[in-house]
């Protein structure tokens, strides 16, 4: 039940899963998965049912200690969940996604270095979207896919210097069959909120001489480009890049490992909107923040 919502979902899963080995070093992976959920808008009486099989499946092959690469199919099956519909109104469909995907994953220098490449097609259908002739109720945008790349490096570059770079090109992110809740057709648009490119690097530093042992240091950058302001590609929100530094120390008192650390996140305090909504807020980013932590370990 969620508080003060009038909203009420049971919700119930079954799955089954193996993990095969082949020969030539060839592994596979299957499964199934079963929901049932029910959803019960107190507020005005409506309610669904609805019950999805969900399969799943993949096949990955090792050719040297160092290579891997892999291909994987999957479903999946989101209930529905708002309950913003006026009186009278039907219950949002329950969400459905596949996906295809296909990578490869190596390690260099006796795992020093690790990188992974992964190609993606992910097409959802039902997602809910504000409805321009009624905000706040919702409406669904029939089925938009995304299709990408996505690169990760990993590894230790010097004693005590690691650094972690990852980028994603979403070449492809359209509404494939829309609609606009009759103020027009956004089929063939592209998807609010999904840069064409997004990537970070990070750095850290772990002092190795015994005056400054357990003293670390780092910074990075996020970086995103131009993204779509809503379904509709009325607006456009800008690109931005924010720089983020950190600084811990590990000590032991008494015989407990303890770490104190301070993060400077958007450390220029650059003005930046990670995402909308869609149609009536724009989310504005957080401005320059230092957190503190102390973590005991026992």
């Amino acid at each position: 039940m969620t508080p003060g919502a009038n909203f009420t979902q049971n919700w119930y899963g079954l799955y089954f899963q193996d993990q095969i080995k082949f020969p030539f070093n060839i592994y596979g992976n299957v499964g199934v998965r079963y929901d049932n959920a029910t959803t019960q808008n107190n507020r005005n009486g409506l309610a669904t049912d609805d019950d999805h099989v969900s399969p799943r499946g993949g096949l990955l092959w090792k050719p040297l200690q160092w290579l891997s690469v892999y291909g994987s199919y999957s479903q999946n099956f989101g209930a529905s969940n708002n309950m913003w519909s006026a009186p009278g109104q039907q219950l949002l469909p329950p969400q459905t996604a596949e996906q295809w995907e296909l990578g490869a994953k190596t390690e260099f220098f006796g795992g020093r270095l690790t990188a992974s490449y992964a190609y993606f097609d992910l097409t959802k259908q039902n997602l809910p979207v504000p409805d321009p002739k009624h905000y706040p109720l919702m409406i669904t945008s029939g089925e938009q896919e995304s299709r990408g790349h996505e690169l990760e490096l990993a590894g230790e570059i010097l004693p005590g210097w690691r650094a972690v770079a990852a980028y994603t090109h979403l070449s492809y992110a359209n509404i494939n069959l829309g609609w606009n809740g009759g103020v027009g057709d956004d089929t063939g648009n592209r998807l609010f909120n999904a840069p064409r490119n997004y990537g970070s690097l990070w750095n850290t530093y772990e002092f190795q001489n015994a005056s400054l042992r357990g003293l670390k240091v780092g910074g990075g950058i996020i970086a995103s480009s131009q993204s779509q302001g809503n379904n509709n590609n009325d607006f456009q929100l800008p690109g931005y890049v924010t720089l983020n530094l950190m600084s811990s120390y590990n000590t032991k008192i008494n015989g407990k490992s303890v770490t104190f650390q301070i993060n400077a996140n958007n450390l220029l305090d650059k003005t930046y909107y990670p995402g909308s909504n869609s149609w009536s807020m724009i989310g504005v980013g957080t401005p320059r923040t230092f957190l503190g932590s102390v973590r005991l370990e026992f």
